[in-house]
């Protein structure tokens, strides 16, 4: 191997010296990594207006609409995999990886962020009971 240019180390303290410094070299390459994903995700959430900002969420039988000042979509509840809440977010998975996530203090009231999180439960259940 080239790194060894004198061969192998011959000592266990060597040996703990080599794993020490390429254990610390990894764990700065991982901070720096994602220090650089922070940076691209922020730069391009800024970018695409439409990731950051006011989302107005309409809840119907029909499905989910979400509409922001750049778009408008729709879900049906069919294709909704699943709804979590946790730790005062209500979570609603609509892909591989991608989430709605609707804060409780978006709600002017706490009881309406429960009315909301039971009202989506019952039309997801609904549509998969069919």
């Amino acid at each position: 191997m080239e790194c060894f240019t004198k061969g192998f180390p011959k000592t266990a303290e060597t040996w703990f010296v080599y794993l020490a410094l390429s254990t610390i070299v990894s764990i700065l390459a991982l901070i720096l990594q994602l220090i650089l994903i922070i940076f691209i995700v922020g730069c391009r959430a800024y970018r695409d207006a439409g990731v950051i900002g006011k989302h107005h969420f309409t809840i119907n039988e029909a499905g989910l609409f979400e509409k922001t000042n750049v778009n408008e979509s729709r879900h049906a509840w069919e294709s909704i995999s699943d709804i979590y809440v946790f730790f005062g977010y209500l979570f609603i998975k609509i892909g591989n990886g991608q989430f709605y996530v609707i804060p409780k203090n978006s709600f002017s009231v706490t009881e309406n962020f429960e009315k909301c999180i039971e009202t989506v439960r019952n039309y997801h259940r609904n549509a998969k009971n069919k």
